[in-house]
């Protein structure tokens, strides 16, 4: 735990696209939404998990945010932890996993009577 706010740790939470940048498109949503909404209800539960985790939030509505702002939120931030929420299509049947030295990438698919409803989630991750 940490003892002060000063020292808490820090996790940047990045929905993906955004404002003029929809994502991918499906029949039912755009990626933008439905990143935006993972990623409140993934902070809501840190924060209620975990008190002493500072949540930053790229975004929190229907806003465009250039990639190197989000960088730039993170760096201010001092995070511990970035993590962007992605939620692509795929009609695959997919499991990856990529380690590198700059962090991970993790894309999980299942296949779904409906190929159009797939979705493909990916969280990139780097450690400060």
């Amino acid at each position: 735990r940490a003892d002060s706010k000063d020292d808490a740790f820090v996790l940047v939470i990045d929905p993906g696209h955004g404002g003029k940048d929809p994502g991918a498109l499906g029949k039912k949503g755009k990626e933008k939404n439905i990143n935006l909404a993972v990623a409140l209800l993934a902070g809501k539960y840190i924060t209620q998990k975990h008190p002493d985790v500072k949540i930053v939030y790229t975004r929190k509505k229907d806003e465009f945010i250039e990639l190197d702002e989000r960088a730039d939120i993170a760096n201010k931030s001092k995070a511990n932890l970035f993590i962007s929420i992605h939620t692509n299509s795929s009609t695959a049947r997919v499991v990856t996993l990529s380690i590198s030295t700059s962090g991970f990438s993790c894309v999980l698919s299942s296949n779904a009577a409906a190929p159009n409803i797939v979705l493909t989630t990916k969280f990139w991750a780097s450690f400060g």
